[in-house]
């Protein structure tokens, strides 16, 4: 059985953590194969995820 789109939105997370059941994985991967909003949708939250580490990274002047 299959995903809806905000399933896969739900599902995200865990995703990203490694933190999904084998089941679960298998059908969010399956999705993403076939579902170009929810690439797109997992693309964008891989470059938020991205910017906020080098944004983290970047040392600040003293006083700011």
């Amino acid at each position: 059985m299959g995903i809806h789109c905000r399933d896969f939105v739900d599902l995200v997370t865990g995703y990203l953590d490694r933190a999904l059941d084998a089941d679960d994985e298998s059908r969010f991967v399956d999705h993403l194969a076939c579902c170009p909003g929810c690439q797109r949708y997992l693309d964008q939250i891989c470059a938020t995820i991205g910017l906020l580490r080098a944004v983290a990274l970047t040392p600040q002047p003293e006083g700011s």
